[in-house]
């Protein structure tokens, strides 16, 4: 059905008709005031009862035959006094056939001469869309009118025109007005039963549905439909920019540059302004040293001007004093500095200067500038202020991508190799080198090497950011309601009553969902619609002047949002992660004393970690069971060390998030192999990589038969396949029990399948509290920690960890065991 709706193929019939409007002015001279009646006597001396307006169907070759009449008829749609400046047209319903047009509408020339389809911001608007949307919305009106259970759904467009006397483009929103449109049976009602209005109501989207319900042919439209275009250039095209400045590369390249630029000059309705930006990568403050283009640049177009003094610059006035300068006049400026002179040779003399922040740093400018005296007015200032915030976030996207190929480059030609295994990558490039006639890199390899996985994941983390994202919104969106209802106070008026009723909506909206998108959303509406009115409705007293100061002491003066929540979670996420990761550094260099072994850590919303241990690692060296025994108890002392620290860190931290960690086992070696492309060890051979399936998806384990989350804070959950794993693992197990590392009962789980997983098992441990008057949990010697089993005493050890209470009555931390000692 969607294939056959096109932007002239409306499937219900229409039919024009002035019989609503013919109306209108038959109740003014009925029953209006004197003055309106005798208008409405002077319209009717015009449109005798045969007239052919009064027909039941009126063609469009004949309103354009009577325009003189329709153009009188239309004063009770479109005043006068405002035809010159009103854009609106009239339309036969549901098409873009203009009946009647004001010269404002027309000068805007937004209709494609071809089909009659609008220009927008987007392009065309593809015909099938517009279809749709036309379909749905004619059966919107019928389900409301008939049967009392539309939904009005309102599509709205955004025409793009151009200014004819700049060349800028400019954007409308236009509004439909139905109020002269009537929709009528051509037959009998479809009947619609409860189970049929249920299923129309879940699907509201589906016209194969509504079609078949409700046949096109019972139904006509008559009259027809007033479209009204309101001016929203600023907001489209800061709109515009945003979108732009989140492409790739938005700062980077000469075409994303004009694009931009484009937009800078539609805002200020100056064809002839020009865009540059300047970062900062070495910037001292009140120094422009290191200061490189980016993209393009006002002031380095032919690189740093020699300058013998440029304090006296604006550019060292933007950085020191950290805010925008707006100059014009630079030619004839009172002691110009080199920068200046280089301004006015390349033909600009107004000029905008702002810094572009990251937090409290300066890491670059943007400079807008325009050949003629006085073209950037103080007045804008605000406006190019709030789009240089979006600049500051462009430019710090793009160093940081850029800071990225830089890394890139230089690990390309200088990899930091960790240093177990920068033998080996020595040892490949000599090999390499020696053999001139080959351009063939061998591989590097390393067999039958034992690997430890474990993760610190912070729980919940994305849901507790986005209740973040929903208090920061709602408190905004609430304190610009205390705005608006000061100001209605004072000055009721509709237009704040409406105000007032959509942020009303919208805080409901917030505190209920809060999706992907959102935060941008509200933000412009606030930008756009409510903040663009402080300046004019706080002169209407002064709690209506205290409720926008208020309002702005909210905001965080960086961002321009309000950013309490939100900073709460980073900061708590950051430190979790800062005193993770530091934790596991500094137990990892312990680690390496006991054995050399190759590790890497990373931070996300939490840690995680691989370490790979084995003798075809070392050069040279030797790894026996005992190295691999104490690597083993070492991972899950430091787990049960990293829990222990989240415990103690938990009440000082902003958002109270809590970390469960994870250990998975895996007895079985495997092989490793450095991959060239991505610069990292990964897996080598197909059954190997089913370890590294199960990494990447037992965070989301779960009890088998339960459902059961398996990690839970203030716990060590281990993952293994295989008894074997499980018998020595309950071994040390039994040990730190003993020691005091944990505390209850071992819990043991079969998990439920996981894609690509099945079969696993897994035990669970709680961390013990801190021992009074400690502050950190004991490390035992490795002699200490082998002492707890070997393998005459395995059978004994078995029996003893089914029981944990049992094995710490066999053993103390003291060493008062009679255990044998390996």
């Amino acid at each position: 059905m969607a294939e056959k709706v096109t932007n002239y193929d409306f499937l219900f019939k229409t039919r024009l008709s002035f019989e609503h409007l013919i109306g209108f002015w038959q109740r003014e001279l009925d029953h209006g005031s004197a003055a309106r009646r005798g208008l409405a006597e002077k319209v009717f001396e015009f449109i005798p009862e045969d007239h052919p307006l009064r027909a039941f169907e009126v063609s469009v070759e004949d309103s354009k035959e009577h325009w003189e009449l329709i153009d009188l008829l239309m004063t009770a749609v479109i005043p006068t006094s405002s035809r010159e400046d009103s854009i609106a047209a009239a339309f036969v319903p549901f098409n873009v056939t203009p009946i009647f047009a004001t010269k404002a509408f027309l000068e805007l020339k937004v209709l494609d001469p071809d089909n009659s389809s609008f220009t927008t911001a987007v392009g065309k608007i593809a015909q099938s869309v517009l279809g749709v949307h036309k379909m749905l919305a004619a059966f919107n009106v019928i389900l409301e009118t008939f049967y009392g259970v539309g939904k009005h759904v309102e599509h709205s467009y955004v025409i793009e025109s151009i200014n004819p006397e700049n060349g800028l483009a400019r954007f409308h929103r236009i509004a439909i007005d139905t109020q002269f449109v009537r929709i009528v049976l051509t037959g009998s009602k479809p009947e619609l039963t409860a189970a049929d209005l249920q299923l129309i109501s879940d699907n509201p989207s589906d016209l194969d549905l509504l079609t078949s319900k409700l046949p096109t042919e019972c139904f006509e439209f008559q009259g027809f439909s007033i479209l009204r275009a309101i001016d929203v250039t600023q907001s489209e095209t800061v709109s515009r920019l945003k979108q732009d400045l989140l492409t790739k590369d938005a700062l980077i390249t000469e075409s994303n540059i004009l694009e931009l630029e484009q937009g800078i000059q539609a805002l200020l309705s100056l064809p002839d302004a020009r865009l540059g930006v300047i970062a900062l990568d070495r910037c001292v403050k009140g120094n422009v040293s290191g200061a490189r283009r980016i993209g393009r640049s006002l002031l380095l177009q032919d690189g740093m001007p020699e300058c013998a003094c440029p304090d006296n610059s604006v550019y060292h006035k933007a950085i020191s004093e950290g805010r925008s300068f707006v100059i014009n006049g630079l030619e004839g400026a009172e002691k110009p500095t080199a920068f200046e002179h280089v301004l006015v040779k390349h033909g600009t003399d107004s000029l905008y200067l702002a810094p572009l922040m990251d937090g409290d740093t300066i890491i670059g400018l943007i400079e807008i500038g325009s050949p003629q005296r006085g073209d950037i007015a103080a007045t804008q200032v605000q406006l190019l202020d709030s789009v240089a915030l979006l600049f500051s976030t462009a430019l710090k996207r793009s160093l940081d991508e850029q800071e990225d190929r830089v890394q890139a480059l230089i690990k390309k030609q200088f990899t930091a190799i960790h240093p177990v295994v920068e033998w080996k990558f020595r040892d490949v490039a000599l090999r390499t080198l020696d053999e001139a006639d080959s351009n063939a890199v061998h591989p590097i390899r390393f067999k039958n090497v034992h690997s430890f996985y474990g993760t610190s994941d912070i729980r919940n983390s994305s849901i507790r950011r986005g209740e973040a994202v929903q208090q920061d919104l709602a408190e905004q969106l609430g304190l610009a309601l205390a705005v608006i209802i000061a100001a209605s106070t004072i000055r009721p008026r509709p237009s704040l009553d409406e105000l007032g009723y959509r942020l009303s909506s919208n805080i409901e909206k917030v505190l209920s969902r809060i999706d992907s998108g959102d935060e941008l959303t509200y933000s412009t509406f606030l930008e756009n619609e409510i903040e663009s009115l402080f300046e004019e409705i706080k002169s209407y007293s002064p709690d209506v002047a205290t409720q926008i100061k208020k309002y702005y002491g909210a905001l965080d003066p960086q961002l321009h949002t309000l950013y309490r929540k939100r900073k709460d979670f980073d900061e708590s996420v950051a430190i979790i992660n800062d005193s993770i990761g530091n934790y596991v550094n500094q137990r990892q260099e312990e680690a390496q004393e006991m054995i050399p072994h190759y590790f890497e850590m990373y931070r996300t919303d939490g840690v995680e970690y691989n370490m790979y241990a084995g003798e075809s690692l070392l050069n040279g060296g030797t790894f026996s069971d005992l190295d691999l025994r104490n690597l083993r108890l070492w991972q899950l002392i430091t787990m049960a060390g990293v829990t222990s620290q989240m415990k103690q860190l938990l009440p000082t931290l902003p958002v109270q998030l809590e970390t469960a960690q994870l250990i998975l086992v895996q007895s079985v070696p495997v092989d490793i192999r450095f991959r060239v492309d991505e610069k990292q060890f990964d897996v080598d051979g197909a059954y190997n990589i089913r370890y590294e399936v199960m990494k990447k998806r037992i965070d989301k384990a779960t009890v088998k038969d339960t459902g059961e989350r398996l990690t839970q804070p203030g716990t060590v959950a281990l993952v293994y396949s295989q008894e074997s794993e499980e018998v020595e693992y309950r071994r040390y197990l039994d040990y730190l029990y003993a020691a005091g590392y944990f505390e209850g009962e071992i819990e043991s789980f079969e998990l439920g399948d996981l894609p690509g997983v099945t079969g696993l098992k897994a035990l669970r441990v709680t961390v013990a509290d801190v021992w009074p008057g400690q502050t950190s949990f004991p490390i035992p010697e490795p002699s200490e920690i082998l002492g707890a089993a070997n393998d005459d005493d395995q059978q004994e050890i078995e029996l003893q960890t089914k029981s944990p209470a049992a094995s710490r009555k066999a053993t103390t931390p003291s060493g008062s065991s009679k255990r044998k000692t390996t």
